[in-house]
């Protein structure tokens, strides 16, 4: 920039070599917080007592939408879970017919890990 004086070098922290102060140890409860009394103060206590209650009921609405979405998870997590085992039971069987036809090495060909070349005209 025009008129910018030339840097010095890198910037250095002003309170590097300053100590931080540690937290105060005591927690401030809402009893202690001091509002001045009046009736703008009045008015601005409440509107923030509406807001926080507006936020309770809004949370609590989430709260309910959750569980029931929950609810609905879980059911179809237990179906898809009776539907699995079924499905097994059944690949299980007809793997058991497969073997006792075929023998276990016309199973063993049917293995997904062996390649096979498919061309399609």
């Amino acid at each position: 920039m025009a008129g910018a004086p030339a840097s010095t070098g890198p910037r250095t922290d002003h309170a590097a070599g300053r100590t931080r102060r540690p937290p105060p140890n005591r927690v401030i409860t809402v009893a202690e917080i001091r509002v001045p009394p009046g009736r703008a103060n009045r008015l601005r206590l409440r509107r923030r007592l509406e807001v926080v209650e507006r936020g309770a009921v809004l949370l609590e609405q989430k709260m309910r939408a959750l569980r029931q979405e929950e609810y609905r998870l879980a059911a179809r997590a237990e179906a898809s879970g009776r539907e699995w085992g079924r499905s097994a039971a059944t690949a299980e069987e007809w793997s058991l017919r497969a073997v006792l036809l075929a023998g276990q090495g016309w199973l063993r060909m049917a293995d997904p890990g062996s390649t096979v070349e498919v061309s399609v005209c």
